[in-house]
Order: C-alpha cells, then structure tokens, then sequence
C-alpha cells in the first residue's frame, strides 16, 4: 500500500500531465455548460434543440466522458448566450 507522500508524489506527477490539463478543461467546460442550463431554466432537451447537438452528446460533454471541438464548444455557448475567454494561467515554480 503506497504511503501519504507516495500519493501526493503520484498525484503531482499526474497534474503536470497532458491528460489532466485536458480533464481539467473538460470538466471547467462543463461547470459552464450547467451554469448556463441552470441560468436558464433550460433541460437538456432545451439546449438540444437550441444548438442542434443531441441530447446524448450534449450529456457526454457536461459528464466529462467526451471531448468537443471549439466549433461544437461555441454552438453550445452560442445557444447559452455565454461569451467565454481564455486567460493564460501562470504556472507555478
């Protein structure tokens, strides 16, 4: 069984990686995408039909399981009515 310092070793290994900046993007996409549904009042139905991407894909992004295009990105943001803008995150020493 690892030990406490192997786990926090394992974990900052893995922040560092290209899977967990992608997961990271992913599931911030998502906490968007809810927060517009919710501002809303909207079902997945709603947004569904306002962006024209099906309800199973439009599930898949908000779960995390599924990555989008920016064009896909901005057909749901556009839908909301959410501008978004990238900041560039300084990353630490």
């Amino acid at each position: 069984m690892a030990t406490m310092a192997q786990l926090h070793k394992m974990l900052a290994d893995f922040q560092q990686t290209l899977e967990c900046r992608a997961m990271d993007l992913r599931f911030s996409f998502a906490d968007i995408v809810l927060d517009g549904l919710n501002k809303n009042g909207w079902e997945l139905k709603d947004l569904s039909e306002k962006s024209g991407i099906t309800q199973r894909t439009l599930s898949r992004i908000i779960c995390a399981d599924q990555n989008c295009s920016f064009h896909t990105a901005a057909r749901i943001l556009y839908a909301l009515d959410i501008e978004v803008e990238f900041v560039v995150k300084e990353s630490a020493p």
